[in-house]
């Protein structure tokens, strides 16, 4: 419920959306981020991304958010977060990071040296 109140009052700044069958991460502003679009059959073949982002709300909170499209991309924003952010938090200054997950060996379950550590798109 936070995250949806933080995305429709768009105070998060990014945002997901469906758009034609193809999901996809949007700035608070509306630019879509091409890079993130995901169709459920990519989905379904092993492909998804997670959003790492962090912000500060109109009543002065420090928001944190990490999630993906489905269940294994929030379980692969967790474990990337855990073992690969947290460390060494200090060096990621921007407020979102947009990360891809793929399955490379097939067993259908998230494995910390599949996700690609280098951001999709970043800001």
């Amino acid at each position: 419920a936070p995250v949806h109140y933080y995305e429709a009052n768009r105070l998060a700044p990014l945002y997901f959306q469906n758009d034609g069958g193809v999901w996809y991460w949007y700035r608070a502003d509306g630019t879509r981020l091409e890079e993130t679009g995901l169709t459920p059959d990519q989905m379904k073949s092993g492909q998804n991304m997670f959003v790492v982002e962090a912000f500060i709300d109109n009543s002065g909170n420090r928001v944190f958010i990490v999630y993906g499209y489905g269940w294994k991309g929030t379980f692969a924003a967790g474990l990337f977060f855990k073992s690969v952010i947290y460390p060494d938090i200090s060096s990621y200054s921007n407020s979102w990071y947009v990360y891809r997950w793929n399955d490379s060996n097939k067993d259908g379950f998230v494995d910390l040296s599949e996700i690609v550590s280098t951001p999709v798109v970043q800001g």
